[in-house]
């Protein structure tokens, strides 16, 4: 397993302090729940756009290819 170190302001660790009291979990599932929801989403968002420019590249792109 990997570990990442996160900083945090002030403001930002209470934020999440507050979040984690309310759900009973701890900061380490929240974040790595939050980075993996991004992620995803980000990961979405490339494709779409990957795919919109496969759509209306598409002879470009195979004649790049060849």
């Amino acid at each position: 397993m990997h570990e990442l170190t996160l900083a945090l302001t002030e403001p930002e660790w209470a934020t999440l302090q507050d979040y984690v009291d309310a759900t009973e979990r701890t900061p380490e599932e929240v974040a790595r729940e939050v980075l993996i929801r991004h992620l995803h989403r980000e990961g979405d968002l490339v494709r779409h756009i990957a795919e919109r420019i496969a759509d209306s590249h598409g002879e470009l792109l195979r004649r790049l290819g060849e």
